[in-house]
């Protein structure tokens, strides 16, 4: 549901935010261009704005967002921003509460609706509000669930399709470069993330630290080199990038078993 900066460690923490404890108002609005702006001095509740038709610009201090048809956008509780009509604007809102009690500002945004019927279901739940009947607003929270939860399956397919792009760039690059030094510093620049949340989302993926990862290129190119080249172990060391010949031995023969030599010899007597 909410909006993603350039490192993906910056998503809000939805969990902490899954439940509602009062929903307010179900309500429908248009407004119209041309008017002075909207200021809005700190929002009393948390909103979900399905927008209908036309376009506005939330000018929330620290970024503007530009909200269109077809979008859902998010309003913190405790937000200020001014709103700038640029297009007949009809919405249907909903005004409630996170149980959480924190302000969050900074996590306002605009998406596309994940779910193809968004738009009924905020349809369906401006009717059972305005039905008044106890069992209008039990499916207003049941609609709103809804809502949320197919947001986030979205948001969360967004986000390991987007890791899995970034984390190929640095599959690639530890490929090409592997006989290089190589920091983690470095990789994690490379996809835009923060060094630990990096670590973190690597492990997740590959099962293994980067620099395992990088060791293991090394000693997979180093067996290819012993299994099919000319070259001596010392050359083969340096090629693959170890700096140390007994370095490398010591973890050629931790991965494989033997010593450069003996793999050399073993694969010999094979061929």
């Amino acid at each position: 549901l909410f909006m993603i900066g350039e490192d993906l460690n910056m998503a809000v923490p939805f969990e902490k935010m899954s439940s509602i404890s009062e929903i307010h108002r179900v309500a429908a609005s248009t407004l119209c261009p041309g008017g002075e702006l909207i200021k809005v001095d700190g929002r009393a509740s948390d909103c979900l704005v399905c927008i209908l038709s036309g376009a506005t610009e939330y000018d929330f201090g620290f970024k503007v967002e530009r909200a269109e048809a077809g979008e859902l956008l998010y309003l913190a509780r405790g937000s200020v921003y001014t709103m700038n009509v640029l297009e007949e604007y009809s919405v249907i809102f909903a005004d409630f509460d996170f149980s959480t009690g924190d302000e969050r500002a900074g996590s306002c945004g605009t998406e596309k609706l994940a779910c193809s019927d968004g738009e009924a279901r905020f349809r369906r739940m401006l009717s059972s509000w305005r039905s008044g009947s106890d069992v209008g607003k039990l499916e207003c929270y049941s609609l709103l669930y809804g809502i949320l939860a197919a947001q986030l399956k979205g948001r969360s397919a967004y986000i390991n399709s987007e890791l899995r792009q970034r984390l190929g760039r640095v599959e690639k690059y530890i490929s090409d470069n592997y006989m290089k030094e190589i920091t983690v510093g470095e990789l994690a620049k490379l996809c835009s993330m923060s060094e630990g949340y990096f670590r973190r989302s690597f492990e997740r993926r590959y099962r293994s630290s980067p620099a395992k990862y990088i060791m293991t290129a090394r000693l997979r190119s180093a067996a290819e080199l012993l299994s099919y080249g000319n070259m001596t172990v010392t050359q083969i060391s340096e090629a693959v990038g170890f700096s140390s010949v007994y370095y490398f031995s010591r973890a050629f023969k931790k991965e494989y078993g033997l010593t450069p030599s003996g793999f050399r010899n073993a694969e010999s007597s094979l061929g």
